[in-house]
């Protein structure tokens, strides 16, 4: 027991993982926009051409890809328990 409020641990399984998106690239994209980078893209609001346009070089990018559409994945395990500490 480590006597903090959370004791936890995290631990990312070794290599990463080439994770196709199936349905070519406007699910790819899709899928990029609103689960993988929403809070990165923050950064072009009230830039909407700026945001699609980094969207659309990135999706290239991977589309001229090895693997075509996909993503490499790395699995992160997260373990925490409630500690006894100050709350």
């Amino acid at each position: 027991m480590c006597g903090a409020p959370v004791c936890g641990e995290v631990r990312g399984l070794e290599g990463a993982v080439a994770v196709p998106v199936a349905g070519g690239g406007a699910a790819f994209r899709e899928f990029v926009e609103h689960v993988v980078i929403p809070a990165w893209l923050v950064r072009f609001e009230g830039e909407p051409g700026e945001k699609d346009a980094f969207l659309d070089e990135l999706c290239d990018a991977s589309a001229a890809s090895a693997d075509g559409y996909g993503l490499d994945y790395v699995r992160l395990n997260i373990e925490a328990t409630l500690g006894k500490g100050p709350r």
